[in-house]
């Protein structure tokens, strides 16, 4: 569990620099060009997402498996094999999908934005995903060689690059800044991880020279079509339930839904991705399930204990919170975060129970599942919404995509368990099993309080404070310290040293 913690705020902390960025450009956004303003940035990044992950091929997924397994074997030559065999297939990938996305700018803009207006936004954005692409293959090579640091390290730089272009960018020429944005902030971080991954590569043996392995590039592709099928697949819906809400309540409304979805995505994937930067590449070298399973438990464990603390926190604080991070025009979108928070839990926990099934080679099974999910969420979406649509409060017809998340996410949960349960014989046990169900009972009563009384407030903070008396154990609590106190250290090194 101390390794386990020690990455996860290794990572974590640097990948907050990544959120702090992203919470700006949406606080600027906000207050310059308003709601629709960042509603519109919101579809912009959704394909942006949509194309890196379909120009990617879902190679990284199998980078950081085989990375992993060669590094432990110290198979130079099957690394170097394995840097041809991945780069070659996502440069053309990465080609096609820029020149397709030129060429169909007009009919990609009619799509996501219901014009052809903004053509020029989905021409410029495109320029961001062969970046974009070399940016997360790196960082996936980075986490199968177990350098934590340098994966923190690609985070940190990355973001520190990206947040100082972005106040001026945005501050200048507002809406077409933050567009502008994407594409120089991927110039950075591409920069800035090819830089950090140099002395790595050379000293683990992941150099050039090496011509592709065909049998390697199929094993690629097969980890990588199950992947893309499952990154893909989200964001095609998230895109999706943005366009009917921008077709059916306007460009106003979709900003609104924003604020659940914007402060969901930064915190939530912050927490999960930094978790699963240690388990994935420790989950690819275990073969007996007891290991697995304790591996699962320890990874639940942390992530509903991050997931719980932070979204209680900003539950009780939502009615100053979303003003902070957006502006007042964005008040009526901190109704929406009680349910999207019990969405955010159900998710991490959906996550890591089903962690394993890639390490593994449970390649369809991952696939399917994660299907079933999004097929529940769509269709759960669009019943709440043909059943609440003509309500004259447009917050409540919004309540269709946290409730939707938490239906599918719930679904996923129930099929990953038993999945699991089944196949390696896990089990939460007592201690876990409660965790989750006071970290599921104190997210809801932060949400059922009152967000406009200091009273309320104060009672969820002390809720929340017996919470983490009771949750958290001492070895816990001493790694978590520990870590802090490196941190600290560190820091009180690079002040003596100026």
């Amino acid at each position: 569990m101390k390794r386990l913690v020690t990455s996860t705020a290794l990572v974590g902390t640097s990948a907050l620099l990544g959120v702090v960025v992203a919470l700006l450009r949406n606080k600027l956004l906000a207050v310059f060009v308003g709601a629709a303003g960042v509603g519109l940035l919101a579809q912009v990044g959704n394909l942006v997402n949509i194309l890196s992950s379909l120009a990617s091929l879902g190679i990284g997924v199998g980078m950081a498996k085989y990375a992993a397994e060669f590094s432990s074997r110290r198979d130079r030559g099957a690394l170097a094999r394995l840097r041809s065999s991945g780069l070659v297939p996502t440069y053309v990938a990465s080609a096609v999908a820029l020149v397709a996305a030129l060429l169909l700018r007009k009919q990609l803009a009619t799509l996501v934005f219901g014009s052809e207006e903004l053509s020029w936004a989905v021409g410029l954005a495109a320029l961001a995903v062969p970046l974009l692409v070399q940016f997360s293959f790196h960082l996936a090579v980075i986490q199968g060689l177990k350098s934590m640091r340098r994966y923190a390290l690609s985070n940190a730089a990355s973001a520190a690059a990206g947040l100082i272009v972005l106040v001026p960018l945005v501050y200048f020429l507002r809406w077409k800044g933050a567009v502008i944005h994407i594409v120089v902030a991927a110039a950075l971080g591409y920069a800035a991880i090819y830089f950090v991954s140099r002395s790595l590569y050379a000293g683990a043996g992941f150099t050039g020279g090496a011509r592709p392995d065909r049998p390697l590039v199929r094993e690629l592709l097969a980890y990588g079509v199950s992947s893309l099928a499952v990154g893909a697949l989200y964001w095609v819906n998230l895109l999706a339930v943005r366009s009917i809400i921008l077709r059916k309540l306007g460009p106003d409304a979709n900003g609104i839904y924003q604020v659940a979805l914007g402060i969901s995505f930064q915190y939530l994937m912050l927490i999960l991705s930094s978790v699963s930067a240690y388990v994935f590449p420790r989950l690819s070298e275990l073969k007996e399930r007891d290991s697995i399973v304790h591996e699962m438990r320890s990874a639940i464990r942390l992530s509903v204990l991050l997931v719980t603390g932070c979204a209680c926190v900003m539950l009780v604080a939502r009615h100053w919170l979303v003003p902070l991070l957006f502006s007042p025009e964005f008040a009526q979108g901190e109704r929406l975060l009680p349910a999207q928070f019990v969405a955010d839990f159900l998710k991490a926990v959906a996550w890591m129970l089903g962690i394993w099934m890639l390490p593994q080679g449970r390649l369809r099974t991952w696939v399917g599942l994660d299907v079933v999910m999004n097929v529940s969420l769509m269709g759960v979406f669009l019943l709440l919404l043909s059943r609440t649509y003509g309500l004259a409060d447009p917050t409540l017809l919004l309540m269709a995509g946290p409730i939707a998340h938490c239906a599918a996410y719930l679904i996923h949960c129930v099929l990953n368990y038993g999945y699991a349960r089944r196949t390696i014989s896990f089990t939460f046990g007592g201690p876990l099993r409660r965790l989750l169900v006071t970290s599921l009972g104190l997210i809801c009563a932060c949400g059922l309080m009152p967000p406009d009384r200091p009273a309320f407030m104060l009672a969820g903070l002390v809720l929340i404070g017996l919470w983490a008396r009771f949750s958290v154990s001492r070895d816990e609590a001493r790694a978590a310290l520990a870590v802090a106190r490196e941190k600290l250290a560190l820091l009180k090194g690079f002040r003596e040293a100026e």
